[in-house]
């Protein structure tokens, strides 16, 4: 495991939209999630909003997210941007003793044009984060543009994504 694998926490997709029909539930898991993972200096929370795949990254210690959405959604309308700030402040309050709120951003990013690739999309944006380095990821914005990944580009992360899942999970 290299460095920024250990830096890097992650969400469950599955649990994620399997707990959003109870906002309740669906906040105590993210406060427990940041908890676990708070020693982490990023989350990747991937999630699935009408039929749509994104990716926020958090970042605890500077009390930052980010939303990447090849569709450009808009921070307004992503349903779980609400209860990730409120799971931030309840982990603020309970281990920092104040309640900061979390910052947002929307990243201008790739766009896809069809609107069926976008969990590739996902996946590059986190392979590009993982090779930026942690330390580069304050410009982050700089990093990104919002021109469509090329078709050469997709089926790279197809095929780095096909090498990982066959040496590794079967």
């Amino acid at each position: 495991m290299n460095k920024t694998q250990g830096e890097i926490g992650f969400f469950c997709p599955k649990r994620l939209s399997m707990v959003t029909r109870r906002s309740s539930t669906f906040t105590s898991y993210l406060t427990h999630s940041i908890s676990k993972q708070s020693k982490k200096q990023f989350i990747f929370i991937t999630f699935h909003q009408k039929s749509h795949w994104m990716l926020i990254l958090l970042c605890l210690q500077r009390g930052e997210a980010f939303l990447f959405a090849s569709v450009g959604v808009g921070l307004d309308s992503v349903q779980v941007k609400g209860h990730i700030s409120m799971s931030y402040r309840t982990w603020q309050a309970n281990n920092k003793g104040s309640q900061k709120s979390l910052r947002w951003k929307e990243i201008i990013c790739s766009r896809e044009p069809e609107m069926s690739e976008c969990g590739y999309y996902v996946m590059k944006y986190m392979y590009q984060i993982v090779l930026l380095g942690l330390q580069s990821i304050s410009n982050v914005e700089e990093i990104f543009s919002p021109n469509p990944y090329t078709q050469e580009e997709i089926d790279d992360v197809r095929e780095k994504w096909s090498r990982y899942f066959i040496s590794s999970c079967l």
